[in-house]
């Protein structure tokens, strides 16, 4: 099963109409879903009575038969859900914006941006986009730490341009562009500045949370004089990024309002400015998109884009682009931040003889002891990765153990044989 397929397509919300007892029952015992919606909102002030606002989405999302993630924490709601029709959505949305976990206050769930996908027919499209249903209390609706809270986001959120003006700036003005999304998201599909230069991407965020503490600690004060425009999916995480950035003192910063995804509503073909395609977090992996391939092999460079998730890097388990051929040639892979430790960095250990472990056992110690080797988390990966060569090698010498070059290429993930692994094992896919 190829997670990669673009079987779907964005559209603007349909005008709602009145469905019958009859066909809403129909809908719920479909077995195929095909409406997707992706929605947010920060509660300002925050809202300190989380648990009605948990059993309602958990018992409303149940009586719809919907799937999906729903995150929710005092600082606001995060979701993504989908459904056999856009009707039964809608319903969802009615009943969602309605509830208030106090009778004598207004609900704490309206003026919700809801964006909307459809899930097209097409042959090889999966029945669902989720396993199952989550609907989870959470500290930070989206993580960082603690380090950036939901009255930051209200004193310092950047100015919400339109996909219209933020194309626009990006065609005429000099601006440093900035990807606040992963760097998996970003190798797939990302904005392009009017020089033709990529959307500035933190090498090493492979996670939200270092937005603040890594990337905005170093730059805050080479951006302070500079005009910021940055981007993610759908819109929440700038709204810390860029609260993150002007608490630093840089104070003109943009963010484009509803996201990638409202973007490519608008400019389906990228408007000149989008290429690739727009990474989501469910089974689909992209959804819509400007057009062009622009991932690369992390290995030979060649063009290619599509995410599985049996195609992991071994060390930090990220999502990393591996074309067809690479695959056939290689037992695991590894992300370009790991590149240097491929010749020495394994999980699974059986195909190598004594020389092959003694080789990667010199190879990880001279790693852990370079100054580009990271920090004391990332040394103590190493350390204990040479603890786990030397068991094996002395397995070897006594007999308890033999090398099987042949032995079949397993998944980093679940450690199933690739012939049994769906690539759905890893992260939100489960």
């Amino acid at each position: 099963f190829r997670l990669t397929r673009d079987a779907f397509s964005m559209s603007a919300v349909e005008n709602a109409t009145e469905t019958s007892a009859t066909e809403v029952d129909a809908i719920r015992r479909s077995d195929r879903h095909r409406a997707v919606l992706l929605f947010y909102k920060y509660f300002t002030p925050a809202q300190p009575a989380v648990s009605p606002l948990i059993s309602h989405q958990r018992s409303l999302c149940l009586r719809l038969g919907l799937r999906g993630r729903v995150l929710l924490s005092e600082e606001g709601i995060n979701g993504t859900v989908s459904g056999a029709d856009r009707r039964v959505l809608r319903e969802y949305i009615r009943d969602t914006e309605s509830f208030s976990p106090d009778d004598t206050a207004p609900s704490p769930l309206v003026d919700i941006d809801w964006k909307w996908s459809d899930v097209a027919d097409n042959p090889g499209a999966p029945d669902h986009v989720f396993p199952d249903l989550k609907v989870e209390a959470t500290s930070e609706i989206v993580s960082t730490g603690g380090s950036v809270s939901v009255d930051d986001v209200r004193r310092y959120g950047g100015d919400h341009v339109s996909p219209r003006e933020f194309r626009e700036m990006l065609l005429r003005e000099d601006v440093v562009l900035v990807d606040v999304r992963n760097t998996f998201e970003h190798a797939v599909g990302h904005f392009f500045d009017r020089s033709g230069g990529p959307a500035v991407q933190p090498a090493a965020m492979t996670n939200f949370s270092t937005f603040d503490k890594v990337y905005c600690a170093q730059n805050a004060e080479i951006l302070r004089d500079k005009t910021v425009m940055m981007y993610c999916t759908g819109g929440i995480r700038c709204e810390k990024a860029s609260a993150a950035l002007r608490r630093r003192g840089v104070e003109d910063v943009r963010q484009l309002t509803g996201g990638i995804h409202r973007f490519l509503e608008e400019f389906p073909d990228g408007g000149g400015v989008f290429r690739g395609k727009n990474f989501v977090f469910d089974q689909r992996v992209t959804a819509g998109g400007g057009g062009g391939v622009v991932g690369r092999c992390v290995e030979c460079a060649a063009p290619y884009d599509e995410l599985c998730g049996s195609r992991i890097c071994t060390v930090c388990r990220d999502l990393v682009l591996v074309c067809p051929d690479c695959v056939e040639r290689l037992r695991e892979f590894h992300c370009a931040r790991h590149a240097r430790l491929k010749r020495y960095y394994f999980t699974f250990l059986e195909p190598y003889d004594l020389s092959e472990l003694e080789g990667q056992l010199a190879g990880l110690a001279a790693a852990r002891a370079a100054p580009e080797a990271g920090g004391a988390n990332a040394r103590r990966t190493l350390l204990k990765k040479m603890r786990a060569v030397e068991k094996r090698m002395e397995e070897l010498r006594i007999g308890k153990a033999r090398a099987d070059p042949g032995v079949p290429r397993r998944c980093r993930t679940c450690a199933s044989p690739e012939d049994v692994c769906d690539g759905r094992c890893w992260g939100f896919w489960r």
